[in-house]
């Protein structure tokens, strides 16, 4: 069953990786772990550079603590961000 599980993810994200729209995964704590060539394209970073809070160091300076805050809020709330 659990090699069924990863064959569907693997495929999902195969298709993921085709899409325009940026778009990433994190875990249930927050952590990036993978995000497809359209997100890397826009934030101008590797996977490596974002995983984990990488991703942080991509925000604007400005917006920083705003969307800091709300990420957080959407974790522990386990909701969309």
């Amino acid at each position: 069953m659990r090699h069924d599980a990863l064959k569907m993810e693997a495929r999902q994200w195969a298709i993921i990786a085709t899409l325009k729209d940026p778009i990433f995964e994190s875990d249930v704590d927050g952590l990036f772990t993978r995000a497809n060539p359209s997100y890397l394209t826009l934030v101008e970073r590797t996977l490596e550079d974002i995983v984990g809070n990488g991703w942080e160091n991509t925000l604007d300076s400005e917006d920083r603590a705003r969307i800091w805050t709300e990420w957080h809020d959407a974790v522990a709330r386990q909701r969309t961000f």
